[in-house]
């Protein structure tokens, strides 16, 4: 199993995923000038080269990169861990500057990315109450322990179709966590309309829809899905890589 040298950062990309004449949405979850982690549980064969296009709204544009799969991860589903893919990098001296001007300033004091210094917006969209209580609790365990103060999440919550319009399209949010299947509104229409607004801030879905589900939601716009049932540090865990607290707090 070959694995990266380079330094690695713990960022969560959208990615579209090209080869063999087909393309899929996933995301990355990390990050070197040598390679990537691609997060899939699509079967890919070893020594296949493909295309990968990155996105991170508001902080990058589009990154047009290619490289050759070099090892597997296998999937975990009782750890919710996904299967996926190590791929070395094989891009030209130009692209690889891109590269290099992306994540350079994430190797300083405060990973190029401003100290906080207001609160994180948060809007929940889920309709189980027992699920918001622990989706709640995860969040403010995160304010308590990671920032520097419990008042630096402002959460918003929707547990039914009549405060979509009201809070998701009204209010300004940093992260939208959201169930895909909430009774009477649609999850994909959700997001493809913020999207088609131009807001570009990150969105998570939580749901229980399988690989559909999860193909349907990087499809509309989303930048990470979880199959429920996930844990609270599942949640925790992904809000720090959506909103890159973690690099927030260095220095």
């Amino acid at each position: 199993m070959e694995r990266r040298d380079s330094k690695r950062y713990n960022l969560i990309l959208k990615a579209d995923i090209k080869f063999q004449g087909r393309q899929i949405s996933e995301y990355i979850e990390d990050i070197s000038i040598g390679g990537c982690f691609i997060s899939t549980n699509y079967e890919l064969p070893i020594n296949e080269r493909i295309e990968i296009t990155l996105y991170f709204p508001s902080i990058i544009d589009k990154l047009e990169l290619s490289g050759i799969i070099v090892w597997r991860r296998n999937p975990l589903p009782r750890k919710n861990i996904r299967g996926g893919y190590g791929v070395k990098f094989d891009i030209p001296p130009v692209m690889r500057k891109r590269l290099e001007q992306f994540l350079l300033p994430l190797s300083s004091d405060r990973g190029g990315i401003p100290p906080i210094d207001r609160p994180f917006r948060i809007i929940i969209a889920e309709d189980n109450p027992h699920i918001l209580n622990m989706y709640r609790y995860g969040i403010q365990r995160l304010a308590r322990f990671e920032l520097p103060s419990e008042k630096m999440i402002l959460l918003s919550e929707v547990s039914d179709a009549k405060d979509v319009d009201e809070v998701i399209f009204k209010e300004d949010f940093d992260l939208l966590i959201l169930d895909f299947y909430i009774p009477m509104f649609s999850g994909d229409e959700i997001i493809k309309r913020l999207r088609a607004k131009g807001i570009d801030k990150p969105i998570l879905v939580i749901s229980g829809g399988g690989e559909e589900g999860r193909e349907k939601a990087l499809a509309a716009g989303a930048d990470m899905y979880l199959e429920k049932p996930i844990t609270v540090n599942d949640l925790i865990a992904s809000i720090k890589k959506l909103l890159f607290i973690d690099f927030l707090n260095r220095g």
